[in-house]
């Protein structure tokens, strides 16, 4: 199963090294949703199959900083 994440990479962060972890995601079924490349930043949907290791390479590496689950986010006026 595969749900929606928003994926932050460390600004320092290379071009190369982002691609890999996306060309990884897409490799295993997933897909690219949205792309901030300023913000260096992206929504995927990630197959279960390999949220774990790209959470361990977040918790590891400097390449990734956050892999956090999509949601929608609302406020309510007083």
């Amino acid at each position: 199963m595969s749900r929606s994440y928003i994926i932050s990479f460390n600004q320092e962060a290379t071009e190369d090294e982002i691609q890999k972890y996306l060309l990884e995601i897409k490799a295993a079924g997933g897909e690219i949703l949205k792309t901030f490349e300023q913000l260096k930043e992206y929504v995927a949907t990630i197959p279960d199959s390999i949220l774990g290791s790209l959470q361990a390479t977040a918790e590891g590496a400097r390449v990734i900083d956050a892999i956090e689950p999509d949601s929608v986010v609302t406020i309510q006026s007083l």
